[in-house]
C-alpha cells in the first residue's frame, strides 16, 4: 500500500442548495513494527520416537491491538496443529506450547504460520521456520537380553530404558 494522504468529503445543505467539499490531509505514515514470532525448541537435538515442546511467543510490536491470531503447524508430527488467540493488545505477548514427536531421522524443518487481523479486518500472514535434528535412534531401548531355558520353559529378562526427554507410559513388548 502507497502513503496517500487522506481524503475528506463534507457534504451540506445550505438552504435549498446542496454543496460538497473535498478535503486533504497531509498524514505522516510509520512503518508498522508488525507481530514478532519467536519459536523455540525445547531441545535443538532428539531422538524418534520422543515428545518435547515447541514454545511460540507471538509479541505485537504494532500500536494498535490485532485480532483472531490464529498460529499453525504446518508440516511435522504434532499433537495439536493450531492455536487461536482471540486479541493480543499493543505492546503484549502472547504464548502457546506446541507438543512435537518425530516419526524418522534426519534434519526436520518446521514451519509456523501465524495469521491476524488488524482494527481494520486487514488480514496479515506470517512464516516462522525452525529446525530440529533428530538422530537415528529410538527413544526406548531393550538391553541385558537374556534366555532362560528350564524345563520347556523359556524366560526371557531384560531392561527397557528410555532414553528420551519425555516420559513413557504403558510399555508393551512381544517376543
Amino acid at each position: 500500500k502507497t502513503a496517500e494522504p487522506l481524503k475528506f468529503k463534507l457534504a451540506f445543505y445550505n438552504g435549498r442548495n446542496y454543496h460538497e467539499v473535498i478535503q486533504t490531509i497531509d498524514a505522516t505514515y510509520l512503518e508498522s513494527k508488525g507481530v514478532l514470532i519467536n519459536a523455540t525448541p525445547q531441545y535443538p537435538v532428539v531422538l524418534i520416537g520422543d515428545v518435547i515442546d515447541i514454545d511460540v511467543e507471538v509479541a505485537n510490536l504494532r500500536n494498535d491491538d490485532v485480532f483472531s491470531v490464529k498460529i499453525e503447524a504446518l508440516d511435522g508430527e504434532f499433537s495439536k496443529k493450531s492455536f487461536e488467540i482471540p486479541m493480543i493488545k499493543a505492546g503484549e505477548k502472547k504464548s502457546v506450547t506446541f507438543k512435537w514427536s518425530p516419526k524418522s531421522a534426519g534434519m526436520k524443518d518446521i514451519t509456523l504460520k501465524i495469521e491476524y487481523t488488524d482494527e481494520f479486518n486487514e488480514r496479515y500472514s506470517e512464516i516462522e521456520k525452525i529446525s530440529v535434528k533428530v538422530l537415528n535412534k529410538t527413544v526406548l531401548a531393550i538391553s541385558n537380553v537374556e534366555v532362560e531355558r528350564d524345563a520347556g520353559r523359556i524366560t526371557i529378562t531384560g531392561d527397557v530404558s528410555n532414553n528420551g526427554r519425555s516420559k513413557i507410559y504403558n510399555i508393551f513388548l512381544e517376543a
